[in-house]
C-alpha cells in the first residue's frame, strides 16, 4: 500500500515538516517523487518515522544523532550478514 506525504504524517503522528526534514536528512525516502507532484511512501516509512520520533522523544536527541544511530545499525546488520556468509562457506 502507498501513502501520500499528508497520510504518512497523519499515521506517524508527526507534522508534514518533520517528514520532509527526515527526507532531506536521508532517513526516509519516498518510493516515487515526480518533479512536481505528490510524494509517495510505503508502510515502512511510517514505521521508520515513528521509530525516529520515539528515539527523539525518549532521549532528546536531534536528527543528526538519530541518523548516525540508524546508519551504524544498518552497518552492523550488513556486517552480520557477511559473517553469516563466511561461516557458511
Amino acid at each position: 500500500m502507498l501513502y501520500s506525504l499528508d497520510a504518512i504524517a497523519h499515521l506517524a503522528r508527526v507534522s508534514r515538516r518533520a517528514v520532509l526534514i527526515y527526507c532531506r536528512a536521508g532517513l526516509v525516502r519516498p518510493v516515487f517523487q515526480p518533479a512536481y507532484g505528490v510524494m509517495v511512501f510505503t508502510e515502512k516509512a511510517i514505521y521508520t518515522v515513528r521509530r525516529f520520533e520515539d528515539l527523539r522523544a525518549a532521549h532528546g536527541i536531534g536528527v543528526t544523532w538519530v541518523k548516525s544511530m540508524f546508519d551504524l545499525s544498518e552497518e552492523v546488520e550488513r556486517l552480520r550478514g557477511e559473517v553469516r556468509f563466511y561461516r557458511n562457506r
